[in-house]
């Protein structure tokens, strides 16, 4: 199984410049961009929501390309995997660190969303995770589990 963790703790710390793009998201959103068709390179990081786009750098760098949704930077986008039979869904009581989180934002009908990995329970009602522009960088972030989508697990060969 890929450790999709492992991959995205290697870009722990890389943030958004307030002045201008930083060249390492620069570049993700460039080699993201042309897997998908997209020009995310116009794009400056303060204003691309990003935290599907780092997902996809993720998986491609996971040898997991295959499962990137189409259009990759809308999280929601990512409850494509449970399309998947390599793609399991688990509750977070199940969940392990690495397992793959998507959370509405706004509210649980709209099209905004979060992806990030799981890393552990606080058991408060709460559930940490590493992602993509979370607090506008590659963090580890606390979110409400009531804002909880899905979350599925590799379960591929």
């Amino acid at each position: 199984m890929p450790n999709l963790l492992q991959i995205a703790l290697s870009y722990y710390g890389l943030f958004e410049w307030k002045d201008g793009t930083n060249p390492k998201l620069k570049e993700i959103f460039g080699r993201v961009g042309r897997i998908l068709g997209y020009n995310f390179e116009q794009y400056d990081d303060s204003i691309l929501s990003w935290c599907g786009v780092f997902m996809a750098e993720i998986f491609w760098e996971a040898g997991l390309g295959d499962y990137i949704p189409r259009d990759a930077q809308g999280a929601r986008k990512w409850l494509s995997l449970g399309d998947s039979t390599d793609w399991q869904e688990v509750s977070v009581g199940e969940a392990v660190a690495g397992d793959v989180v998507v959370f509405w934002r706004n509210s649980p009908s709209s099209w905004q969303g979060h992806v990030a990995l799981f890393v552990n329970d606080r058991k408060n009602g709460r559930i940490r995770t590493l992602g993509g522009n979370q607090s506008n960088g590659v963090v580890i972030r606390s979110y409400q589990k009531s804002k909880i989508l899905k979350i599925y697990r590799y379960a591929g060969k």
